[in-house]
């Protein structure tokens, strides 16, 4: 089970810190990773006395990464802007287990795109587990969300900006 972001920022380590206080002693058997630079001591000091987390780092190969894993989660309360993490876990085709938070804005339905959830309880564990137990159904989510994830593409978005532009210039002729 994957998780990723820049550590520093507070959203991100308070997932981080969820998913080593609660969600992996919930999953003994899960083995859960958390990547991201610049993470707080304290925060390293937690995992490493945590069987079934790894810190796994900055990563240069991200992508591959969220392609090995089997399940990617957002467990994020607070932020805003764009939502990076769960486009990125989308475009791979992965299977989300989020908070409604995370998925914010992204036009994301649950139950097909993902499983999301108003808070981390024991119904966001029951999600990660249902996911890495039911292959069809993590499979059909993954699709479902890499099909949404085409329309975030940059030659997508760039190409809309162009009409947008052509039709403004066209304007003021």
């Amino acid at each position: 089970v994957f998780f990723h972001g820049t550590l520093s920022w507070y959203p991100n380590l308070e997932a981080a810190n969820i998913i080593v206080n609660y969600l992996a002693p919930k999953m003994p058997d899960v083995t859960f990773l958390i990547a991201g630079p610049n993470p707080p001591a304290s925060l390293i000091k937690k995992i490493n006395k945590t069987k079934n987390v790894k810190y796994l780092g900055f990563l240069n190969n991200l992508e591959g990464w969220i392609k090995s894993s089997d399940v990617c989660i957002a467990p994020i309360f607070r932020g805003g802007g764009t939502k990076l993490k769960v486009l990125e876990y989308a475009a791979a085709g992965k299977p989300i287990v989020a908070t409604f938070k995370a998925v914010e804005g992204l036009q994301m339905i649950n139950n097909v795109h993902g499983l999301f959830y108003k808070c981390v309880n024991e119904d966001f564990v029951n999600g990660i587990k249902r996911l890495l137990e039911d292959d069809l159904l993590a499979r059909e989510l993954g699709q479902n969300a890499k099909e949404l994830a085409k329309k975030y593409d940059w030659k997508t978005i760039g190409e809309k900006l162009y009409t947008v532009y052509q039709k403004a210039l066209s304007m003021l002729k």
